[in-house]
């Protein structure tokens, strides 16, 4: 009898064990990423704008998939926050600078690169949010109603994610007729690595149902397009390019000092 609760205790303890090593796979195997290229607010700090630290960069998944889904029913902060907990990554909020990283054109076509430190599949969609003043909100509606086509492919905004990839460039169109001296330009990756079930066809697949989401966030600014611009729009125009460049200058100048 003692032999046999010798061996039921033995094999428990290593049931145990089992499923302590799986579940510390599965935290180490999570999707992982970040927005590059425009850099996102979290991450300006790696190219040396002397921006706040974040280490945790490629971590703004919403809190994880419990937080997001069962505490928050789907819901998270429009830059990857946590929707019920502080927002750091907003307007306002503690990487939120306000520094301008890339200029472009309306109707431009541009390159967005993410880096996928863990790659799980799924797929990337990228939307702009334009703003007047950069205390303005960036409410969830903004983003939505601004999505980026993928270049050359009419009316198509999802981009795949195949397994290999790890430094992700994709060409996008900025829609035209569209320009803002503030725009917060998003990035969302709704990975494909766990197991759901999907909404129509109520079938079980491994990238069905609720996946873990990751969000970016950087601060551009789309200037009209030069020849569609009235004399007067011009001048103000011009006014916002001549202070950019006065603010990127004492920017540039304040990394200088804090690398001497």
């Amino acid at each position: 009898m003692d032999k046999q609760r010798v061996l039921a205790s033995l094999r428990t303890l290593i049931l145990i064990f089992y499923f302590l090593c799986i579940s510390r796979t599965f935290h180490y195997v999570q999707a992982h990423g970040r927005l590059w290229e425009p850099v996102a607010r979290s991450s300006m700090w790696r190219k040396h704008y002397g921006t706040p630290t974040n280490y945790q960069d490629n971590e703004l998944y919403c809190g994880g998939v419990t937080v997001q889904y069962k505490k928050n029913g789907g819901k998270c902060g429009v830059c990857g926050d946590p929707y019920d907990g502080p927002h750091p990554n907003e307007v306002n909020g503690r990487f939120a600078t306000g520094i301008i990283v890339r200029n472009y054109t309306e109707g431009q076509q541009v390159e967005a690169q993410v880096q996928l430190t863990a790659n799980h599949k799924g797929w990337f969609m990228f939307t702009l949010c334009p703003k007047k003043k950069y205390s303005d909100p960036e409410p969830l509606d903004c983003f939505e109603t601004h999505p980026l086509q993928i270049a050359g492919k009419n009316n198509t905004y999802k981009f795949p994610i195949t397994a290999d990839m790890k430094l992700v460039k994709v060409n996008l169109s900025l829609p035209k007729g569209l320009s803002c001296p503030y725009c917060v330009f998003r990035w969302k990756y709704n990975a494909g690595n766990s197991w759901g079930v999907d909404p129509v066809t109520n079938g079980g697949c491994i990238g069905c149902g609720n996946q873990e989401q990751f969000y970016g966030c950087a601060d551009v600014t789309i200037f009209p397009d030069p020849n569609k611009t009235s004399s007067a729009s011009k001048f103000t125009w011009n006014k916002y390019y001549l202070w950019l460049l006065l603010t990127a200058a004492l920017v540039t100048g304040s990394v200088y000092s804090a690398n001497i």
